[in-house]
């Protein structure tokens, strides 16, 4: 997908299991958004496997939002992919 100029894309941040739940991924992402502001990035979009639960509830706790689910399969040489839309959620108060 192309993006406009005023946008970005974010792949996987990981952490090693033994400094998780000390908020290192969350202070990551919030200083990749403000460098990303510093460059006048305003939107920021990224994926995470829909059984990630981790990945998705720290993406939420950002501010983030389900856009699509996008399925992508390959047998052999056949590559293929479907996108959903999800159904628009209700945005939190001050967003």
């Amino acid at each position: 997908r192309r993006f406009r100029p005023n946008s970005a894309w974010s792949d996987h941040i990981s952490v090693s299991p033994q400094f998780r739940r000390r908020g290192i991924a969350k202070a990551l992402r919030l200083q990749v958004f403000a460098e990303l502001a510093s460059r006048g990035i305003h939107k920021l979009y990224g994926g995470a496997l829909s059984g990630n639960r981790p990945s998705l509830q720290l993406a939420r706790s950002l501010g983030f939002r389900e856009l699509a689910d996008v399925t992508y399969r390959k047998f052999g040489f056949k590559k293929s992919w479907r996108c959903r839309r999800c159904p628009a959620l209700p945005r939190a108060p001050g967003s």
